[in-house]
């Protein structure tokens, strides 16, 4: 075996997917930008302005068509772990909520709720209100840190009031994923939109490269601003051939570092 060692800067090399990509891209065997279609469906959730100081920013995605074996489900779990972990600052920066799209009725609704609020988390039998997830469930007393302070708690929920997830804890009973899920709701919570933008970024495709499609979702905010995600579309920047020879210390030619970025998954 070996050891791979990953920077802060490419989390997207987190997922066996994402280390596919790349080494793709690395060795030759397929250069340059990927392109992903994202797909239109009418999706839509609701940004509540109670949540602007408790855990404000929520962004969304639909993946369909995905064959949920055993593989991939340990290789989203493992995904989602370390994205918790590194770019997620243990949830508190980004919570990931994963969810079978099914029983799910839009527009689904980000807010909070108050303590005595209850609702069937994950794995459990019976509804809890959110002190008790908070104080009994070993999940609510690992991350509990994360939502100290606040009067009421980040709760989402669809148009018929079922609780998807209260975030970032634990995700609702009735949205559970197996691996007779085909089609999945995608919540990203957290605390700086740069992040989750990205975190949802790396989710989406890991599903697309598995064979799945992308569907957006119009997030709307309080502010009246209307948030489309997943954008995959590209980005483009200038690069000095110059510049990256007196960095470097190298002598490349133009072709010769445009070859060089294909490997790297750009275009140039």
């Amino acid at each position: 075996g070996f050891q791979l060692e990953v920077f802060p800067n490419r989390p997207d090399l987190l997922s066996i997917e994402g280390l596919a990509r790349a080494y793709a891209s690395f060795t030759g065997l397929r250069t340059g930008l990927r392109e992903y279609e994202v797909k239109e469906a009418g999706y839509k959730v609701n940004v509540e302005k109670k949540v602007e100081g408790v855990r404000p920013y929520f962004v969304t995605a639909v993946v369909k068509n995905v064959d949920f074996d055993d593989s991939l489900i340990r290789s989203v779990i493992q995904m989602q772990e370390k994205l918790h972990v590194t770019h997620g600052r243990r949830r508190r920066k980004v919570a990931v909520g994963l969810h079978n799209l099914e029983p799910i009725e839009f527009p689904v609704t980000y807010t909070t709720k108050p303590p005595d609020f209850k609702f069937r988390p994950l794995g459990e039998r019976f509804e809890k209100d959110l002190t008790q997830i908070l104080t009994e469930m070993h999940t609510g007393r690992e991350y509990a840190w994360t939502v100290e302070g606040f009067e009421e708690y980040p709760m989402i929920l669809d148009s018929k009031g079922m609780v998807l997830s209260m975030p970032p804890i634990i995700n609702g009973e009735y949205t559970r994923i197996d691996e007779a899920t085909r089609d999945i709701f995608i919540d990203v919570t957290g605390t700086d939109l740069k992040a989750i933008t990205e975190v949802l970024n790396i989710i989406v495709t890991t599903f697309a490269d598995r064979g799945a499609q992308i569907y957006a979702v119009e997030n709307h905010y309080y502010n009246g601003e209307a948030l489309k995600t997943p954008d995959l579309g590209p980005r483009e920047m200038a690069l000095d051939n110059d510049y990256v020879n007196g960095t470097l210390g190298m002598e490349f030619t133009s072709e010769e570092t445009a070859t060089l970025l294909g490997k790297m998954g750009y275009d140039a």
